[in-house]
């Protein structure tokens, strides 16, 4: 059996208090961070050992400002594999 474990968040948003308790609760867990904002990177990768994706994560593409300026994903499937 496999013990990994990821943990994946879609939109930081300059807030990682949950994925802090859930890093104390289940240490062996790595962690996924997913903002358009470039300031909550060090939140991940500094604070929580783990990485971050700068882009915006929609159900479908739309025209506002954000996904015209940043990269984007408008689809996306999640599979259970280490990152």
């Amino acid at each position: 059996m496999n013990d990994s474990c990821s943990v994946i968040t879609f939109g930081v948003g300059g807030d990682i208090a949950s994925e802090k308790h859930m890093q104390m609760v289940l240490p062996k867990c790595q962690f996924l961070g997913f903002d358009p904002n470039e300031q909550y990177e060090t939140l991940f990768t500094v604070t929580l050992k783990g990485k971050f994706v700068q882009t915006a994560v929609g159900g479908k593409n739309e025209r506002n400002s954000i996904l015209r300026s940043m990269p984007h994903i408008s689809h996306i499937t999640v599979r259970s594999h280490s990152f």
